[in-house]
């Protein structure tokens, strides 16, 4: 199969029915091929539906079929130093870094909430319609500096502005007073809107310096140095009230306001319609990473007056206090021309302004990526993915680092989920819960042959390894979504490389606050690198949609082509090859799994993502 390494689809080629060294699959504890009409309770039963409710069922009246796409960004940002006696660890950095949380555990609600903050403010400043989550924090954030981030587009612009106001010979100076300094704030409020720039975007010290520094100039006649400084001082007071109020009437409007491009999906909660940013403690600069990197000779410098405990202690990572981001899309079109930038302008937009830790394996981050269905799931389509993931499964494991497959969050659907596990050993998961396996076989038989024939027009099982068959076959045996979203569920703790969250008859119905309806991809480590994430899109959007759009044929033919080697994934699919080949050129690593050029060992004088939403390593030589 070219550079996609063939030995990583199931063939049948290999020999025989034995599963290789390391495969989960037992076909001989179940095999539905062999078995009769029977139930597993040795009674021959027949419910009597018809046949002719379909899996597929016609799309809605009125409603769109777009795919959609909700994607998942955790990642590690460095916010302040871990104390007051040291000095900022890389001072040449120039990216944010605050004082005002060092007093702070990172795991104080204000600590919390004012990182938040800043970041969703960072992404609006970008055009990004953002808000930070703020779930179950009981006190709001207390330090942030507006000035710092929410102002600072707009000096340029204000150097232009020319007040003017003439003493009135019929007025006394009280009035006089009065009428300049609301004549001149009308005329600052003016001159924002003929510039077309946002109010709540002007410094507060910018307005102090044009008080003091240029709002005499601009009084006319009779007024005397009182006056002036009456006018100064009552203009200066004036505009910093306005300012505050049109900050706040902008913080009102972000809680209420949507991304253009979001798609309304039927009772989605209102949070997934813009971006939104929140923590994660599970992406953790904890001391566990101490040890984790290339520290060059003389680069940490530590106060003499340190004890012995403290200097070992203030190793790195712990030179900082760390946040634990997680930042989610709103509900897209995957195909919308604007996706794909929106997702460049966020990564660049944090990258340029934060410190991020490059990716690392004991960071614990990861990407994840939502597919969805705008007019729904149908169980025909969710058998075709299904059968498509666990056929290729393997080969896009060794697309990411080797500890994405090996953790509890995102192990192989074909190694843990309920299916799997129960084709493994039925009579063991059987005892605390009803079998995953499906009743149809026995309980319909016409409609389980049904199934079988539908299956044998899609899968070219004569070429598949015999526990691929075996799971596959049950695949296509299951009669509603409830059940096949049950088979493919995780078993135990944690989750699959596909998190299943669908729920149905025939075809998935409205979202609730536990059922998103899609299935959640989690094969990524985290990354800001936003080409990196295009190209997976690109190739796991392609899996959805070519599991949609094939004829039994065209999958048919697919598949087989995977198997035998003579297409590659891309082909099959038909997406550009150099989607894969990019991380085919990192496949570099412990078993030919992913792997960055530092080899999973940061160098501490260079530890953050470079600004850009390109490669995460400067010095990759393989630009994304």
């Amino acid at each position: 199969m070219g550079s996609e390494r063939p030995s990583r689809i199931p063939s049948s080629r290999r020999g025989s029915n034995v599963p290789r060294r390391g495969t989960s699959f037992r076909p001989e504890r179940y095999n539905p091929y062999s078995r009769g009409t029977g139930n597993r309770n040795g009674r021959a039963s027949d419910q009597r539906r018809p046949l002719s409710e379909s899996d597929d069922p016609p799309l809605p009246a009125g409603t769109r079929d777009r795919t959609t796409i909700g994607v998942e960004f955790e990642f590690l940002v460095a916010a302040c130093r871990s104390t007051r006696n040291i000095q900022d660890p890389h001072p040449n950095d120039g990216r944010w870094l605050t004082d005002k949380l060092i007093d702070l555990s990172d795991a104080n609600n204000v600590f919390l909430a004012t990182v938040e903050e800043r970041i969703a403010r960072v992404m609006r400043n970008a055009g990004i319609v953002a808000k930070a989550a703020g779930e179950g924090y009981l006190m709001p954030p207390q330090d942030l500096n507006d000035d710092e981030d929410m102002g600072g587009d707009n000096d340029q612009a204000l150097e232009s502005w020319v007040g003017s106001y003439t003493w009135e010979d019929s007025q006394n100076m009280v009035e006089n007073c009065e009428h300049a300094t609301n004549e001149l704030a009308q005329q600052f409020l003016q001159h924002h809107n003929n510039l077309e720039i946002k109010i709540f975007r002007t410094k507060k010290d910018t307005v102090r310096a044009i008080a003091q520094n240029k709002l005499r100039d601009f009084l006319h006649g009779n007024f005397d140095d009182d006056s002036r400084g009456y006018v100064i001082n009552h203009w200066e007071y004036i505009m910093l009230r306005q300012l505050d109020r049109y900050r706040k009437m902008h913080q009102e409007e972000v809680k209420t306001k949507k991304d253009p491009n979001h798609i309304p999906i039927p009772g989605l909660n209102d949070k997934y319609c813009s971006w939104g940013v929140t923590s994660d403690t599970s992406v953790s600069g904890d001391p566990v990473l101490i040890g984790s990197y290339n520290i060059p000779p003389g680069f940490i410098i530590l106060p003499p007056d340190l004890s012995e405990l403290d200097s070992r202690r203030l190793q790195p990572p712990c030179l900082y206090k760390w946040f634990g981001a997680e930042v989610r899309t709103p509900v897209l079109d995957l195909d919308h021309a604007d996706t794909v930038p929106a997702i460049q302008r966020f990564c660049g937009a944090v990258r340029d302004n934060f410190r991020v830790h490059k990716p690392m394996r004991k960071v614990g981050s990861g990407l994840h990526i939502h597919f969805g269905q705008e007019a729904g799931w149908t169980l025909f389509h969710l058998k075709k993915f299904a059968t498509l993931w666990i056929v290729v499964e393997e080969l896009l494991e060794h697309l990411h680092r080797i500890d994405r497959t090996r953790t509890t969050f995102c192990a192989p659907l074909r190694n843990r989920s309920r299916l799997a596990m129960a084709l493994k050993n039925e009579e063991n998961l059987m005892q605390g819960e009803p079998s995953c396996l499906s009743q149809v076989r026995n309980s319909r038989p016409a409609l389980s042959a049904r199934y079988a024939a539908q299956m044998a027009a899609h899968v070219p099982k004569d070429r598949l390894d015999a526990e691929y068959v075996n799971f596959i076959a049950e695949i296509w045996q299951y009669a509603t979504i409830d059940d096949l979203n049950k088979a493919m569920s995780s078993h135990g703790m944690g989750w699959a490389s596909v998190r299943w969250r669908v729920s149905g008859h025939k075809r998935t119905g409205p979202t609730t606050p536990f059922v998103t309806q899609t299935l959640e991809v989690r094969s990524m480590q985290g990354t800001l690198d936003a080409n990196h994430v295009r190209r997976w899109l690109t190739i796991c959007g392609g899996v959805v949609k070519f599991a949609k759009n094939a004829s039994p044929q065209q999958f048919h033919d697919g598949i087989e082509a995977l198997v035998r080697g003579t297409n590659t994934l891309t082909g099959v699919i038909g997406i550009p090859e150099d989607n894969i080949t990019w991380m085919h050129n990192h496949r570099s690593g412990e078993n030919g799994y992913f792997e960055y050029p530092d080899k999973d060992v940061v160098d501490w004088s260079d530890p953050f993502m470079p600004r850009g939403h390109g490669n995460t390593h400067a010095d990759d030589p393989y630009i994304s």
